[in-house]
Order: structure tokens, then sequence, then C-alpha cells
């Protein structure tokens, strides 16, 4: 749990923080960021696969959705 939090908070940190500086990009990063979590739903129930990538390093495997 902890390198969960440790790998998303910064990415949710610089997205909030980019939508809040830019209101000329606000709506396109809202925009990414719903496509993205209906992508990663979507690969929950199963409808799209799940695109990942092998670490080499110990076998862990990077989820992107």
């Amino acid at each position: 749990m902890v390198a969960l939090v440790a790998m998303t908070t910064p990415w949710l940190l610089l997205a909030g923080s980019l939508a809040r500086i830019s209101k000329r990009y606000s709506r396109a990063l809202l925009g990414l960021a719903g496509v993205s979590l209906l992508l990663v739903a979507a690969a929950g129930f199963g409808i799209v696969p799940h695109a990942h990538a092998q670490a080499r390093i110990s076998g862990y495997t990077l989820m992107f959705s």
C-alpha cells in the first residue's frame, strides 16, 4: 500500500496542480483524467485488456490500466 501511495500521489498532485494553474488546459486535462478512469474501469470489468510492462528487477509488473 505504501508503494501504491508513493507511486500515484505525485502524478495526482501534478494533474491537479496543472488543472488549477492553467485554465486554458483544464478541460483537456479533466477529459484525459476521465478517459483514463474509464479505461481502468473497462480493464477491471474485462472489456479491454490490461496494459502492463514487466519490470526486469524482481519480476514486478507495472499496470497502466
